[in-house]
């Protein structure tokens, strides 16, 4: 179980740990290196800053919910209660575009925010690597699922993901192995297990 660490501000997500998303699947020989690290800010957001080493980034799409799975993108999928198999799933590219969907694998729907309640995103892409931060409010972790509760002993599950779905580029690499034939991301069953320290 991974113990997600508390932070002060937001500059802190640098010092969390490094979980790598190394688990080359469908057929995937790319050996980009990728990892992401997570922390919360207690009652008010969740952080997550995701980094691939990767030149170049095929990078295509520029406005959010445009399909940034097809260009090199990065994703991060969110269960903040663990009973249920629901999820929120942000998949961003480096121009910072997100596609983001909450419900359940076969019926997830894009998720309408008010300026309050949106997530926040900054890219940023340098010579050898490029990276994404996201801060997704509190309010609208509550919004999806009710129950959550964003302190010290708290419970997630969620995976890691870098992929690209475009023929130049195809790669499909997780966080957690996932034992299907075909590509599918959307497997809750196969979540990494979280603690809130």
């Amino acid at each position: 179980m991974v113990t997600i660490a508390p932070l002060k501000c937001v500059e802190e997500i640098e010092q969390c740990e490094k979980l790598p998303i190394d688990h080359k699947l469908w057929g995937t020989i790319s050996s980009i290196e990728a990892f992401g690290q997570m922390g919360y800010i207690e009652g008010k957001e969740w952080v997550v800053k995701l980094t691939a080493m990767e030149k170049n980034p095929l990078t295509t799409f520029e406005n959010d919910e445009d399909p940034v799975y097809k260009d090199s993108a990065l994703e991060v999928f969110l269960n903040f209660a663990v009973e249920r198999d629901e999820y929120l799933n942000l998949e961003v590219n480096s121009n910072g575009a997100l596609l983001c969907h909450f419900g359940r694998k076969g019926k997830r729907a894009p998720i309408a925010s008010g300026t309050d309640k949106k997530i926040q995103v900054l890219t940023e892409t340098l010579e050898d690597k490029w990276s994404v931060l996201l801060r997704v409010p509190y309010d609208l972790i509550r919004d999806c699922f009710e129950e959550a509760n964003l302190k010290s002993g708290s419970k997630i599950t969620f995976n890691l993901y870098k992929i690209c779905e475009s023929k130049s580029n195809l790669h499909f690499i997780s966080h957690t192995f996932i034992p299907t034939e075909r590509p599918d991301f959307h497997q809750p069953a196969c979540f990494a297990e979280g603690v809130l320290g």
